[in-house]
């Protein structure tokens, strides 16, 4: 009996181990683009992706980054949109492709022993993709009825709203409308492609089992279908934004609901602030437990989740808060969120809630990079946002180093509801 663990006993909480230690480091490789690697894994897979600076801040027109990014997959100059998906099926592959603001990915997952037959398809798309007409057409038709649907929803009026809001005139602010994609042409897509999607200014991450031979496949694939091009990405785009509050009501009549997104500028990453920073948005709104889903979801019931992010760019970072609430709770919760905020602002986290915390981070973060493909987002993470070698281990200890009566301090430099952006989206009841 002796072996039952004993249910009204918290278990003891293990303290994290050492994190991996990821190398900036590319491949000793022939080619031209950096290929970094990541072995492991149990399984013989492995992962290809390929970056390039081609995220939405370098469009000339609304939706050319996503659109261009969809199409890149439906036809190149030796293989059909059919053949691609077909070859892609049979070998029990997956082909998948990721845009952001500041980049676009084209990531490919296959066993080893069939990377030699995918590796021509792939290295095609990411090079010499054939963008049609009738492809252009069906997918603006398809993404046209859908974005008409989302903008009937108001957390998509108001994520619209916010984005305007706190970026302003900068390329980084989400705008378009339905009536753009009818404005796109396949000299639009083709022409953001040949300007963004230049090899030479793009990396490669390889994760899983044999990297070395798949590098060494990559680089001889890649070569064969190399283009030269005078264009760049459109680096005049690369500039910081300044942040300044804004508000903003959108009112949906009808609505039963209203969405909230609140927040402002956040110190980047390799800032001392970030650390204590990550901390207080973890003990508001970052994880199930926090404040703010105690007070606004268990307490008053006002919604069902409510959460905050904190989203790293190229050039700059931001903190939001975002719920849906009862159109009657609207003004409540934004005068509660308040409240939750200048308590970490006026009052020390107490020591049982800043261990959980600490801890809650600390396992948040081995869990992502638990395996070759987690720890290739964290490479990724690190190649983008320009943070040196060791960042994931320096910030770990920097988060248990932290004690409540620093964080506090970071509470009143960063968070102020008064200098916050508000944007609602719905009904004030």
């Amino acid at each position: 009996m002796s072996n039952i663990p004993n249910r009204k006993q918290a278990p003891a909480v293990a303290t994290p181990g050492n994190l991996p230690h990821l190398l900036r480091t590319p491949l000793k490789i022939d080619g031209f683009m950096p290929c970094y690697a990541i072995e492991g894994g149990a399984q013989d897979v492995v992962s290809i992706e390929v970056v390039f600076p081609a995220g939405t801040r370098y469009e000339e027109k609304p939706l050319q980054a996503a659109s261009c990014l969809h199409l890149i997959k439906e036809g190149t100059e030796s293989f059909s949109a059919e053949e691609i998906s077909g070859v892609i099926d049979f070998f029990g592959a997956q082909l998948s492709t990721e845009v952001s603001k500041d980049h676009a990915s084209i990531s490919l997952i296959v066993m080893n022993k069939y990377l030699g037959q995918l590796l021509p398809v792939f290295s095609e798309i990411c090079c010499k993709p054939v963008f049609h007409e009738s492809e252009l057409m069906l997918y603006a038709k398809k993404s046209r009825s859908a974005l008409e649907v989302n903008l009937q929803k108001v957390e998509f009026i108001c994520r619209l709203a916010f984005s305007k809001l706190l970026f302003g005139n900068h390329p980084y602010r989400d705008d378009f409308s339905p009536d753009d994609y009818d404005k796109l042409k396949v000299t639009d897509i083709a022409g953001f492609f040949e300007k963004n999607y230049n090899i030479e200014n793009a990396f490669c991450i390889i994760s899983g089992m044999e990297t070395n031979r798949a590098a060494a496949m990559v680089s001889s694939a890649f070569a064969k279908n190399k283009i030269e091009k005078a264009g760049t990405s459109g680096a005049a785009n690369a500039t910081g934004w300044s942040y300044s509050r804004g508000e903003v009501f959108v009112p949906k009549e009808g609505a039963l609901q209203s969405a909230i997104r609140m927040g402002m500028a956040a110190p980047a990453r390799t800032s001392e602030d970030y650390p204590a920073f990550y901390l207080i948005h973890t003990a508001l709104g970052g994880y199930f437990g926090s404040r703010l889903m105690q007070n606004i979801r268990e307490e008053k019931g006002f919604t069902y989740g409510i959460g905050s992010s904190i989203n790293i760019l190229e050039h700059g970072a931001y903190f939001v808060i975002t719920t849906q609430v009862g159109a009657q709770h609207t003004l409540a919760t934004i005068a509660e969120i308040e409240k939750e905020i200048y308590r970490l602002r006026n009052e020390p986290i107490l020591v049982d809630e800043f261990e959980l915390i600490q801890n809650y981070v600390a396992g948040t973060l081995l869990q992502s990079m638990d395996g070759p493909f987690e720890l290739s987002g964290k490479l990724k993470s690190m190649i983008v946002n320009n943070l040196p070698e060791g960042y994931y281990p320096k910030f770990l200890e920097a988060i248990f180093a932290a004690t409540p009566v620093q964080v506090q301090i970071i509470a009143r430099k960063y968070f102020e509801p008064k200098q916050m952006s508000l944007s609602v989206a719905g009904c004030y009841e």
